[in-house]
């Protein structure tokens, strides 16, 4: 049986995003990906970037890209505050930064302030050589124990990965519609742990969602 928010189609909130991440992890790409629909050459975030965006189904965005260098990190629970959604972004290429971008991520997760705030953890990279596959992060950053609690999604983003609508974009939506629970905690994370395995490109329509007019908000078979 479905669930239906009616009452988000007549909510004009802009939802405020954070991405997190060690430096380097390709957050700036992200967010312009999002707001240009196009790649564009960035440098590393010294401090933050804010951007709104104006997304599909009504959904509006102000999306914070915070630096990740070791000196701005201990900044990062003062940028959670009042967020409606966090996105924490892992280079899968680099297998030597993989273990301390674990910890943090972890760390983030004890914030309070977040504790009733959706999470994404976001693979990204997929098309470099060596990148750890979406399954490996999964097993790598414990995302079952870590997520049991919470509303929680892992995804992967690449080059490579030419999803229609991009996988980005996917995401802000799953994050808009976890706000008005939608997705109960821990739920969509053992749909995308079912078997094991995880599509990095497919699991999303593989998820028994519906569409309905631009009035309505996706549904979530439960």
């Amino acid at each position: 049986m479905g669930l239906v928010c009616s009452k988000c189609s007549k909510v004009n909130k802009q939802n405020r995003i954070l991405l997190l991440g060690l430096d380097s992890s390709g957050k700036s790409t992200l967010l312009y990906r999002l707001k240009l629909a196009t790649d564009v050459v960035t440098t590393p975030t010294i401090g933050f970037n804010v951007e709104m965006i104006e997304m599909e189904k009504k959904i509006s965005l102000t999306v914070w890209d915070v630096g990740g260098q070791q000196e701005m990190r201990m900044y990062w629970r003062y940028y959670c505050e009042n967020i409606d959604g966090l996105v924490y972004v892992v280079d899968s290429s680099d297998n030597q930064s993989l273990e301390e971008s674990k910890r943090e991520f972890q760390s983030v997760l004890k914030y309070e302030n977040i504790k009733n705030v959706p999470v994404v953890l976001l693979a990204n990279k997929q098309d470099l050589p060596g990148a750890l596959s979406a399954e490996e992060i999964i097993k790598k950053f414990n995302m079952e124990k870590y997520c049991s609690d919470r509303k929680c999604l892992l995804t992967a983003e690449g080059e490579d990965l030419a999803c229609d609508p991009p996988n980005t974009s996917k995401v802000c939506e799953w994050l808009t519609m976890a706000q008005w629970d939608i997705v109960p905690n821990g739920s969509l994370a053992s749909n995308i742990f079912q078997n094991g395995s995880l599509d990095p490109i497919n699991w999303w329509n593989g998820l028994p969602w519906i569409s309905d007019s631009d009035q309505m908000w996706i549904l979530l078979q439960l």
